[in-house]
């Protein structure tokens, strides 16, 4: 039994003429707003056609179009697919007119040239035509069918709201396509709309920023570098979180950072003094480390905090160190954002590992140019910052 979709394009009528209002001088007259949105929505019916095929498409005048599919999983994944990319071009491109509604119902639609005259296509067009934006409601016998597919989610029935029509929760479904990823990417620019940014363009504000965020957290995921602990913002990092570990119990801490070859005071300062603290805080404090080999630039680092918050430090290459370190940094309040990172940085530490006594001495023979009197001169300066 054939699977029928209607589409309808909410509002358009009306908004293409306010869109157009006034703008005769740039040639945007309602026809051409019209024109552009059709042609933006017959795009993305090509594109998603690729994944999800139909038998027949029909385009009933400007706003409206018809289509019908051999089963009723392709056509719940060509709706899945339209609204996924539609919401995405909304929030990337700022197309906030398009608002399309869609109704799905199964049947054998009957024509008259372009026109449907069965009942059911009939009352799939009216369900559309009054339904809500960016809905994808499920009519009659259509719902007994979906509910059978183990991928398709149904979104709570209101009470005032009949039980023959239900609306399929498209943005939790996951249909089964292959590099589905790769045609319909969510893009940085959409996840900065819904975030709240701060720019640092300074080391000053940066590390200001990492203290006031991890004084905060409960908990911190970290990946960078070794800090130069004989600057006076950094020292004022390290005492931030000495502070917060000795104060904060709840805070728990995850710890990866890179160490480089050719930077052998500040790289092995680093390293024990993030040994200790694995030591002295085990049960709140997880810390892992890798070599970069000499030569080799990480050109940035990141913070995640309570997975809401990014704080992404960008790295340039100091000539008077020889080594790269923080300029500037932004900052995203996001949890999507940050989940991306987390995912990220969990990735990285399974395939480094938590440091043990083993690794620790492995990594330190490792590690170039650990001369006794810098040994010495960083087990001094670890003992101070405890001090402090």
């Amino acid at each position: 039994m054939a699977a029928i979709i209607v589409l309808e394009m909410r509002g358009f009528a009306d908004l293409a003429s306010q869109l157009a209002r006034d703008l005769d001088i740039i040639g945007a007259s309602p026809a051409r707003v019209r024109a552009a949105m059709i042609q933006i929505v017959t795009d993305t019916i090509a594109l998603c056609k690729q994944k999800s095929p139909f038998m027949k498409m029909l385009h009933l005048g400007g706003d409206s179009w018809y289509f019908t599919f051999e089963d009723i999983e392709p056509a719940i994944r060509f709706a899945c697919l339209f609204l996924t990319r539609i919401i995405r071009l909304v929030n990337e491109n700022g197309l906030f007119y398009l608002k399309p509604s869609l109704a799905l119902n199964i049947g054998e639609p009957t024509f008259d040239g372009e026109r449907f005259l069965d009942d059911i296509s009939i009352k799939t067009y009216r369900a559309a035509d009054s339904g809500y934006p960016f809905r994808l409601c499920v009519l009659g016998k259509a719902i007994d069918y979906a509910s059978k597919i183990n991928w398709v989610q149904f979104k709570p029935t209101p009470d005032s709201q009949p039980k023959e029509l239900q609306c399929i929760d498209w943005q939790n479904s996951s249909p089964p396509i292959d590099n589905d990823a790769a045609d319909f990417p969510m893009r940085l620019p959409t996840l900065l709309l819904d975030s709240e940014v701060i720019y640092s363009d300074s080391t000053n504000e940066a590390v200001a920023n990492i203290i006031r965020q991890q004084e905060r957290a409960q908990s911190v995921f970290a990946f960078g570098g070794p800090v130069p602990y004989d600057s006076p913002i950094y020292r004022n990092y390290i005492r931030s979180t000495i502070a917060v570990l000795k104060n904060n119990p709840a805070c728990k801490w995850t710890v990866l950072s890179y160490l480089p070859q050719n930077d052998p005071l500040y790289t092995y300062t680093w390293l024990e003094l993030c040994r200790r603290f694995s030591l002295m805080f085990s049960d709140r404090y997880a810390f892992a480390c890798l070599i970069v080999p000499e030569g080799q630039l990480i050109p940035f680092s990141y913070h995640i905090y309570d997975e809401t918050t990014v704080h992404i430090g960008l790295r340039s290459f100091s000539p008077q160190r020889g080594t790269p370190s923080m300029s500037s940094a932004i900052v995203f309040r996001n949890s999507r954002i940050a989940s991306h990172f987390k995912e990220e940085f969990l990735e990285k530490w399974r395939q480094v590992g938590p440091l043990s006594p083993d690794a620790f001495t492995d990594i330190f023979q490792k590690l170039k140019d650990i001369t006794p009197e810098i040994k010495k001169s960083a087990l001094d300066a670890v003992d101070e910052m405890f001090e402090d």
